[in-house]
């Protein structure tokens, strides 16, 4: 087998190279390889002897020296090297993109082709030795560059001529606004296939473009005009005028200018849409800034229609002034002669019901003001409480004022729970009767009602928004002004709170709950006979929390439901506790004071009696101790717990014994003194 390795500038040639096999004498053996990955040929069964092989490399052929099958390692090098060309307009590379053709000197295609990189530079590989030169096919045509010589693997440079091209277009010597779409055209009107809108300051920037005769094309308000043509053979900044200046232009209605913020659009006078809008200024004006000579109109885009406005002609910068009729409207909405509330909604519609596309909130005395408006049939659509309600029509002339009533009067409210008025700073909301929001509120005041002021006819229901959860008034109709009065279930609600039927003790605080434990945000603290009262509650299921003993106590759930007493008790009664030391009485008064099993003090004590009794009166169920104080010394029982008001006997634990021991004179003395106090637990 022979194995060849093939390097062009000591490369290997690129990956599928063709390479055949000749002899000595130039005679074909007919056999040929590709060049693998790393450049080698191979061909097998080949005799020893003298042979060449030829490079079949387009648009030619290169061939090796004669080579003898015993040279090892076996590589045939050619003339050569990687080909890498930068090509420049005046100096600057070509922009990323550019397509690139490889040709002989004599014009004949390499079949090869590259992108130019970001750096202008196209990159061929390995190539062998020769003349060549490139066709740069870019803006509409194609450009050859001189003929080059590649000996090597250094960089070419190709120059083509030209330079960036940079073009300042005015109207009527004014800069066009930014934006604008230019289209970059050769001398013969055939595309250069580029484009650039022009920047904030009326100049579009072509990057670097070779040198020629070009014109542009400007893609604005509706058509395209052609430049006159320019030269461009270096950097210099090129200046083109296509004629016009700037258009201002007041619009009025019956005189007056028209609102802030109205849309207009420029038209030809065809017709035709220029494709550029403006809004009105605060002083009735559009500017359209700078724009070609012609003639032109607007179209004003307005209250759910749109309206041409007569033709003006445009040939220089003066001020231009149209009128579309019309005049301010101002309109007066009641209720059966009272005025809606100040910040109700109102949407301008015309009279087929087709939205006008304005609104205006009430003032405080009801009006409301659209400002200057088209002459018409109009009619207002008030969106307020949760619906709309349509106004009659009415004709806008001119800027008389106008009063329509939608009917209606003030809604005011007693709202009661077992016939008793709910108490002060109750949250009440209005709702449609299908529990749609109304979007209103108010709260109760001292004597129960809620006033909600001019409202329309309807039928309505309150939400009582109240104690954590709402409740849902029955529904009633508002036809006028006169009083509604709502009564919940309920009533006030007196609670007598025990244990072991016995009524705890004046003071104990106590909060209410719903009976799924979510706090009602109120409480009371309980009278001398043991009552919680909590005023006017709506009926439902509550349940109380006691919070006392250094600890809070949940009762069972109760239902409230009218004004009747309602008792809670919980497990328990009067604790009487007997408290013995090692079997014995306590000495009478001796002060005990009450904990949790925890070591949390109760809040309460008492002194035993004859008995060396304490009692502490009626008591929640629970675990507790006792804590005594004897000669100064504290003492405690053990924890016990409390179910009852059978007296329980408890004994105390160790305490703190002071001896006073006296040394007798007849014995030795180690040390101590004679008298000394020791402290015995």
């Amino acid at each position: 087998d022979l194995e060849i390795l093939v390097t062009a500038g000591g490369e290997p040639v690129p990956d599928s190279s063709l390479i055949r096999l000749y002899t000595d004498e130039n005679v074909s053996m007919s056999r040929y390889d590709y060049t693998n990955i790393t450049g080698y040929a191979v061909f097998t069964n080949i005799a020893n002897g003298l042979y060449r092989i030829r490079w079949d490399v387009s648009p030619d052929y290169q061939w090796s020296r004669i080579f003898s099958t015993a040279e090892s390692p076996l590589q045939i090098n050619f003339a050569g090297g990687e080909m890498t060309i930068l090509v420049t307009a005046s100096g600057e590379p070509l922009p990323n993109g550019v397509l690139t053709r490889l040709y002989s000197a004599d014009n004949v295609s390499a079949g090869r082709y590259d992108y130019l990189n970001a750096s202008g530079i196209a990159e061929y590989g390995i190539r062998p030795e020769g003349d060549y030169r490139l066709r740069i096919d870019w803006l509409g045509q194609y450009y050859w560059t001189p003929a080059f010589t590649h000996e090597n693997s250094e960089l070419k440079t190709l120059d083509i001529g030209g330079g960036r091209l940079v073009i300042l277009v005015t109207a009527g010597q004014e800069p066009l606004p930014n934006g604008v779409l230019t289209r970059l055209y050769n001398a013969d009107n055939s595309s250069a296939g580029r484009y650039d809108y022009l920047n904030a300051t009326g100049f579009a920037e072509y990057g670097v473009i070779m040198e020629g005769v070009y014109r542009l094309r400007i893609d604005w308000l509706g058509q395209y005009i052609y430049t006159d043509v320019f030269a461009h053979s270096d950097s210099s900044t090129k200046y083109v005028d296509i004629d016009g200046g700037r258009l201002v232009i007041l619009v009025t209605a019956g005189g007056e200018p028209l609102p802030n913020g109205v849309l207009t659009r420029l038209y030809n006078e065809d017709y035709s849409s220029a494709g550029r809008y403006d809004y009105l200024n605060a002083t009735g004006f559009a500017e359209y800034g700078v724009i070609l000579e012609g003639t032109y109109r607007l179209r004003i885009d307005w209250l759910g229609q749109y309206i041409f406005t007569d033709v003006f002609i445009h040939a220089n910068s003066t001020l231009k002034t149209v009128d579309i009729g019309g005049g301010s409207l101002t309109v007066l909405v009641q209720a059966s002669g009272e005025a809606l509330p100040n910040g109700v909604l109102t949407r301008l519609y015309n009279a087929d019901n087709s939205s006008a596309g304005r609104y205006d909130y009430f003032n405080a005395t009801g009006f409301a003001e659209y400002g200057v408006i088209l002459n018409g049939t109009y009619r207002l659509r008030i969106d307020w409480l949760g619906q709309y309600v349509f106004t009659t029509t009415f004709d806008q002339t001119n800027s008389s004022l106008k009063i329509v009533d939608i009917g209606g009067g003030s809604l005011t409210i007693l709202v009661q729970a077992g016939g008793e008025a709910l108490p002060n700073g109750v949250l009440t909301r209005l709702y449609n009767p299908n529990n749609s929001s109304a979007g209103r509120y108010d709260y109760l005041n001292a004597t129960g009602f809620a006033e909600y002021g001019v409202i329309l006819d309807g039928t309505f229901r309150l939400r009582i928004d109240w104690l954590g959860s709402y409740y849902w008034t029955q529904t009633f109709d508002h036809t006028d002004s006169t009083l509604k009065t709502l009564n919940l279930s309920g009533g006030k609600l007196n609670i007598l709170v025990t244990a072991g039927d016995e009524p705890l003790r004046n003071g104990v605080l106590t909060r209410l709950y719903r009976e799924s434990n979510a706090s009602c945000g109120r409480y009371d603290y309980l009278n001398a006979t043991g009552h919680a009262e909590y005023g006017t509650i709506i009926g439902d299921t509550f349940r109380i929390r006691v919070d006392w003993l250094g600890q809070y106590f949940m009762s069972t759930a109760f239902d409230h439901t009218d004004g009747s007493l309602i008792t809670v008790d919980f497990s328990g009664g009067s604790l009487n506790a007997r408290i013995l030391d090692d079997g014995a009485d306590l000495a009478f008064n001796t002060y005990a004071w009450l904990y949790t099993s925890s070591d949390t003090y109760c809040g309460i004590w008492d002194r035993t009696n004859a008995t060396s009794v304490a009692e502490f009166g009626a008591i929640i169920a629970s675990s507790y101790k006792i804590r005594v104080q004897i000669s100064g010394v504290y003492h405690w029982t053990d924890v016990f717990d409390y179910v009852d008001s059978s007296i329980i006997e408890l004994e105390l634990d160790g305490g703190t014994l002071l001896l006073t021991i006296v040394m007798s004179p007849e014995l030795p003395n180690f040390g101590f003194s004679p008298i000394m106090a020791v402290k015995v637990h």
